[in-house]
């Protein structure tokens, strides 16, 4: 029987609403994946990955960050929102939703690229306990220190001509630009801060996320791809360096004949899901 997705509703606790999709598996499992988008890309686009993890032997869900797809408000000069508000939020009231859906069950929070970055600095801040695993799909600090050569000096730059742009204009016109989507300059100016310090630190937000970092002890998957500029395996480490010595954590570097593909770029698995679906299902369902 094809796996089918189940949509919820929810609303954040200042009244943004969003909604969840959710691909339940048909076998017993005590697994939930919970996906977080990457800047700029609608959950829609996960769908054929949330189905794969269920037909993978897990319950699988994903929400758009705010701003994108179902969430009921979008960036502008009048709706601004940062780091704070898709960690504290939108992702807490998401996971309390999936817990009265799945209240016995492990959850292994992932996600991808920007997504990633917002799931680590949820735990930092909140440490869960009924969250057992994180995976990081394509996902690093933007600190510019993580690339190398031209491109060092182009994240550096790139980030901060972004955030002016946000600045100038109420909100990052990412169609326009080429890169990402219709972005809160809020949002722009966490990330072009992580770019030019390497440290979070976030607006409207006086919690000590650096600190938070050093005490995440929570087992941890980095998948990193061959051909991805925008997530190199250097950058990547440098968000892992930031948890605590304490914490499990495995690398896997995927090429582009493992995905059957030319290339293995930052979006690659999205259109060939089948690879990655198999690896997150199997790590998460050993996670004790």
């Amino acid at each position: 029987m094809a796996t089918s997705l189940e949509t919820v509703a929810f609303a954040a606790d200042d009244g943004v609403g969003n909604q969840l999709r959710i691909a339940r598996t048909q076998v017993p499992t005590d697994s939930l994946v919970v996906l977080l988008p990457a800047m700029g890309t609608p959950a829609t686009k996960y769908d054929a990955l949330l189905t794969s993890l269920a037909e993978n032997g897990v319950h699988a869900a994903s929400f758009d960050l705010r701003g994108h797809g179902a969430s009921s408000v979008r960036a502008g000069r009048q709706s601004d929102f940062s780091y704070t508000n898709l960690i504290n939020q939108d992702l807490i009231t998401a996971l309390n939703a999936l817990r009265e859906r799945f209240p016995t069950h492990k959850i292994v929070l992932s996600g991808h690229s920007l997504g990633g970055q917002i799931a680590a600095l949820y735990l930092a801040r909140h440490l869960p306990t009924d969250v057992c695993g994180l995976c990081l799909l394509a996902s690093c600090t933007v600190d510019y220190r993580g690339w190398t050569g031209t491109r060092k000096v182009g994240t550096l730059l790139f980030t901060q001509a972004a955030y002016l742009i946000a600045k100038l204009v109420g909100h990052l016109p990412g169609r326009q630009i080429g890169f990402a989507a219709r972005e809160a300059r809020g949002v722009m100016r966490d990330w072009a801060s992580n770019a030019r310090s390497g440290r979070y630190a976030l607006l409207n937000d006086t919690f000590d996320y650096e600190s938070g970092l050093a005490r995440v002890t929570t087992p941890t998957l980095a998948i990193n791809f061959s051909d991805d500029d925008y997530a190199p395996v250097a950058a990547t480490e440098r968000l892992l360096n930031k948890f605590s010595p304490q914490a499990q954590r495995e690398q896997r570097l995927i090429n582009a004949e493992q995905m059957g593909v030319q290339q293995a770029g930052h979006f690659t698995f999205l259109r060939h899901s089948e690879l990655v679906a198999t690896q997150l299902a199997n790590w998460a369902k050993q996670l004790g």
